[in-house]
């Protein structure tokens, strides 16, 4: 009986190592949420989704959105109709409206005769703050959110066409060709600083 005990103890003790570790086991674990990888900004927060958007930069104050919307809905069509910044310093050019078919997608890098242009005081680095995407689904008009990174035309973008916004398009003469002389144009370079650039601490 002696030599029993220890065997009698260690099976409660394993059972209870064995709930322990299955109790984490569940509903709604982070491997069933949906992660989308990419160097924009993300909302599902509505029946349109806006993924990977992004403003992609080649000169001072101008850009142009990209990224893709999905439409969820697998029974009606949706049409993005406006792209509003609530910081009242960016404009954004009027563009086509977008038909999304049920269940359709549209790339917004894909489609360079029909760009959504942005001009205003942005460079590359920044977050544009309260992007709003404007879309109609059933004949009612539905808004979404994003706070928008603005990227610069490098490496995997230099692919994606950055058509200049004009000055009727916007209203506003382009940010181009009002720019100071003095602006920094470093912001847009392509190339990283080598090791012997770097700053002395």
């Amino acid at each position: 009986m002696h030599h029993r005990r220890p065997k009698a103890v260690a099976a409660p003790v394993l059972g209870l190592l064995l709930a322990a570790s299955l109790s984490a086991c569940g509903f709604h674990y982070p491997t069933d949420r949906v992660n989308t990888i990419s160097a924009g900004e993300n909302n599902r927060t509505s029946t349109v989704d806006a993924l990977g958007m992004r403003v992609l930069t080649s000169a001072p104050g101008e850009g142009r959105l990209i990224g893709a919307f999905s439409n969820e809905s697998t029974t009606s069509a949706a049409t993005v109709t406006k792209v509003e910044v609530g910081d009242g310093a960016t404009t954004v050019a009027s563009f086509k409206p977008i038909r999304l078919l049920d269940g359709g997608a549209y790339n917004l890098s894909e489609h360079a005769d029909n760009p959504i242009t942005f001009t205003g005081d942005f460079e590359p680095g920044q977050v544009l703050i309260g992007v709003q995407i404007t879309f109609t689904l059933d004949g009612q008009p539905n808004t979404i959110s994003l706070n928008v990174p603005v990227v610069k035309n490098c490496h995997q973008y230099t692919a994606v066409p950055t058509p200049t916004p004009s000055a009727a398009a916007t209203g506003k003469p382009s940010a181009s060709a009002s720019a100071s002389p003095t602006v920094d144009t470093s912001a847009y370079s392509c190339s990283d600083p080598s090791p012997s650039e770097a700053p002395a601490e």
